[in-house]
């Protein structure tokens, strides 16, 4: 527990900082930050551009998931098959997602 407290000695009394004038010239690193914010904006449009323009090349929708065709028979801008028993891709012996029976 404290019971007293002795004040400092006579020797350490406070003395008055020099503060130095601000520099008269542009102020460099305030121009960077502010250089550097539009960089930082520009990079975010250019990935947002990126996003929308993958999904548009991938034909997912803003939805989510995948868009399918509207029309019976029609097949994706891609060039990717329906999935479907008309599917070069399909796995002999395999069940296509429609089910029936497998091509081949």
């Amino acid at each position: 527990m404290l019971t007293g407290q002795d004040p400092a000695g006579s020797g350490t009394a406070l003395r008055p900082v020099r503060v130095r004038p601000d520099p008269s010239g542009l102020a460099w690193q305030n121009l960077s930050y502010a250089v550097q914010w539009f960089v930082f904006a520009g990079f975010g449009l250019f990935l947002w551009w990126r996003l929308v323009l993958d999904s548009h090349r991938t034909g997912t929708g803003p939805r989510g998931g995948a868009r399918s065709p509207s029309r019976a028979g029609a097949r994706p801008r891609d060039g990717t098959g329906s999935g479907g028993p008309a599917d070069p891709r399909a796995v002999p012996g395999s069940v296509p997602p429609g089910g029936g029976a497998a091509p081949g």
